[in-house]
């Protein structure tokens, strides 16, 4: 892909906003693999699924449900560099509008992770309070343990003898 065919606009907010022109060579490539990828899914009478004629299949498939699948293998394809390329590094899926159909133009925004910055760090504490532990609570805790270790020994117990547990 060209560098005059991508544009990159670094916005406020982590947003990164490339317009791609897709090459009429990229795009009948992308075509191509779409229709091949309708043919593997059709059943045209007299053919194999994936071996039907691309004109045949063409003439099947709606024109918008072809041009949407050749923007998806496109993009499948094509974004990867593009974001490598550009040091793009998305959190979320990209959203993706077509700005034109002939030639094609996209709008690809991407979302990154914002950078934050604090005005003033040192302003910043976290107060520290010591833990308060009541005897209500510790008398709580131990009979939870106790209560714990009475069912594990009944059962070790039990497994040893090979009687039944009760518990």
């Amino acid at each position: 892909m060209s560098n005059d065919s991508v544009t990159i606009e670094r916005q406020k907010k982590g947003r990164v906003v490339t317009t791609i022109r897709v090459e009429e060579t990229q795009y009948a490539a992308a075509e191509n693999e779409a229709l091949q990828a309708f043919s593997r899914q059709m059943n045209l009478p007299g053919f194999r699924p994936g071996n039907a004629p691309i004109d045949m299949v063409r003439q099947k498939v709606k024109p918008d449900d072809l041009f949407e699948e050749a923007i998806r293998i496109f993009l499948r394809t094509s974004l990867p560099g593009i974001a490598d390329e550009h040091k793009i590094a998305p959190v979320i899926p990209p959203k993706v509008e077509v700005q034109s159909k002939m030639p094609v133009v996209l709008k690809v925004t991407f979302v990154e992770k914002p950078e934050v910055t604090i005005k003033k760090p040192d302003d910043l504490s976290v107060p520290k309070k010591e833990p308060k532990i009541e005897q209500k609570d510790m008398d709580r805790v131990i009979r939870s343990v106790l209560q714990e270790q009475k069912k594990t020994v009944a059962v070790d117990r039990a497994a040893k003898e090979g009687d039944e547990l009760t518990v």
